[in-house]
């Protein structure tokens, strides 16, 4: 067959479709289909010559490590089993011919991507060997199926799907991101706190009360940093932290504090007033800019001189 060089129209809003559809899969907060997950992982076994495994069903991946650990200590009958992972088998026989590898023995739901990828080649014309189909086939009836899971030698331990999962909105690129609790949680009540896709400390999001200029201060690490000040705001931050003012025209007022450890030797925002509303704002600006109107035009992407608004928005 020719090789497909390019979408056609009607292929590109099928693949938007497909997208959605896929990443869906992906972040599916229904229980697990667990007759069809290890249907599918048993053909799995089969194709490297295993025999079906016992199968460990677990409410969350922190308890599937958890059973793990366990079972390697103290399950005689089973510590052999939990020795010897069959993840690099699964990864060279049951990959290796739609050309790359994996870089974890673990899989389910969230390896939707690739196998969206692959599927949608299938769908429009692309012609895999029948094994590879069929190998195919059988990774989209577990990320169908199920959360992750771990493959050893006579037992697998399989986790259920989240029944939480929060993404920050209107992002193209969703990221993991909650402001009123965790932002993934699972059924045995594992969570994680995450604020626009960083992974934070419970208390920043449960508790912004304790979210202080000193604690912000002490925080080392860079972007946690970020996370906290835009939790609790950049008003209250540089009303908190004692922001020096800068230069006052009629566009705003210009402030600023010391480095926030970020690479630049100073941090400047600009205070704002809305017209319409008349509430103020606070935004974060380059710190070489000498004036509020040139730290507004910036935000604009024009410079102080062609910035002159009639009418502020």
């Amino acid at each position: 067959m020719s090789r497909i060089e390019a979408l056609t129209p009607t292929q590109q809003i099928e693949l938007s479709e497909w997208h959605r559809r896929w990443f869906s899969i992906g972040c599916s907060t229904e229980p697990a289909d667990r007759p069809r997950a290890e249907a599918a992982i048993t053909a799995m076994y089969a194709e490297i010559g295993e025999q079906a495994p016992r199968y460990i069903w677990v409410q969350s991946p922190a308890t599937g490590v958890l059973a793990i650990h366990l079972l390697q200590q103290h399950t005689p009958s089973l510590r052999d089993s939990l020795r010897d992972s069959l993840g690099a088998s699964l990864r060279n026989s049951l990959w290796a011919s739609l050309g790359t590898s994996l870089h974890q023995c673990w899989w389910g739901q969230q390896e939707g991507h690739w196998i969206a990828f692959y599927k949608f080649c299938q769908h429009i014309g692309v012609e895999y060997d029948e094994k590879s189909q069929h190998r195919l086939e059988l990774w989209g009836e577990a990320a169908q199926t199920c959360g992750w899971w771990w493959p050893y030698h006579r037992v697998c331990i399989v986790s259920d799907r989240p029944e939480i999962v929060c993404w920050e909105a209107d992002r193209e690129r969703p990221r993991l991101h909650s402001e009123n609790g965790p932002a993934l949680r699972y059924r045995d009540g594992w969570s994680v706190w995450a604020w626009r896709g960083l992974r934070v400390p419970e208390w920043v999001i449960a508790e912004p009360q304790r979210i202080t200029s000193a604690a912000i201060a002490a925080e080392s690490n860079q972007e946690l940093r970020r996370a906290m000040i835009e939790r609790i705001g950049w008003d209250r931050y540089i009303r908190e932290a004692g922001a020096r003012e800068v230069q006052t025209d009629s566009t705003g007022t210009l402030l600023e504090l010391p480095s926030l450890g970020d690479g630049d030797d100073v941090a400047r925002f600009v205070r704002v007033r809305d017209p319409s509303t008349d509430r103020q704002y606070v935004l974060r600006v380059l710190p070489t800019v000498q004036t509020a109107q040139e730290a507004v035009a910036w935000t604009f992407g024009v410079s102080a001189e062609t910035y002159q608004p009639v009418k502020e928005s």
